[in-house]
């Protein structure tokens, strides 16, 4: 797994010759400025951060550098993971792209910062997510996947696990092989481009 914090500014530099990038802001909810004065700030601090060199008139990355940014560019199906605990709520959203391409992990680190992950497509999209969703459970701990109005919440308890498709129902009690069997029953469909 390969990834990167990029600030916007950052992103915008790197993608601003990519005409998918507006939309891409869009959806992902950043609603920063983007202006050549951004655009120049963020080259700036990939310098100042030893991930650019400047080759006559321009300043050029490596592709470990440029390859996140680029791959969240591409677009795909993206569902949102809401994890949280007694202390922090944090958010990420996957992207899968169409026809097992990249998958991108993106996570908001702060204000204007990003955490972008490019993930193993060595595993079926749906055994990616319920990977994710284990892995970031610790007991007490619940994460919810949403893809528009297709929620599932799965919390780790004590001795367990329980999941919730509505806010308003109680959890239910599962073991861990449940907890993956529903992940891909609902969710799925939604990463294979046959639901909703």
């Amino acid at each position: 797994m390969q990834h990167t914090v990029f600030t916007f500014a950052e992103l915008d530099f790197i993608l601003q010759d990519d005409q998918r990038w507006p939309g891409v802001r869009e959806a992902l909810g950043m609603t920063y400025e983007s202006s050549e004065g951004i655009r120049t700030a963020g080259g700036a601090s990939l310098l100042a951060r030893g991930m650019a060199t400047v080759q006559g008139a321009d300043i050029v990355m490596p592709i470990e550098v440029s390859m996140p940014p680029q791959l969240l560019a591409t677009g795909g199906v993206r569902v949102v993971l809401v994890m949280a605990d007694a202390e922090q709520v944090s958010l990420s959203m996957l992207q899968v792209a169409p026809s097992d391409g990249p998958r991108v992990l993106f996570s908001p680190e702060g204000p204007g910062v990003f955490d972008v992950r490019v993930l193993t497509d060595e595993m079926e999209a749906i055994e990616l997510l319920a990977q994710l969703v284990i892995e970031a459970l610790s007991p007490g701990s619940n994460v919810g996947i949403a893809y528009g109005d297709t929620v599932l919440q799965v919390a780790r308890t004590e001795d367990g696990w329980a999941t919730r498709m509505q806010e308003t129902a109680d959890p239910t009690p599962c073991d861990l092989a449940d907890v993956r069997a529903q992940i891909a029953e609902v969710f799925g469909p939604i990463l294979s481009g046959q639901g909703h």
